[in-house]
């Protein structure tokens, strides 16, 4: 059996997108049930952001090196 295909940079940065926009959307109503589970959210979405910024210099650095 053939492994999987390794994942590009874009669909690695669209899954953390999407990953994030679920979190932005599901903030509100965790943080009402639970105070530790906004402020959970609110690092996982730091995380996030952390994550597509080096995707994105590692991307850029790749481009600039040919």
């Amino acid at each position: 059996m053939l492994p999987p295909p390794r994942l590009t940079r874009e669909i690695l940065d669209e899954d953390l997108q999407i990953i994030r926009a679920t979190l932005v959307v599901l903030h509100d109503d965790l943080h009402r049930l639970s105070s530790d589970a906004g402020d959970a959210v609110k690092r996982a979405l730091a995380s996030i952001d952390e994550a597509r910024s080096a995707v994105t210099c590692s991307q850029t650095a790749d481009i600039a090196n040919g």
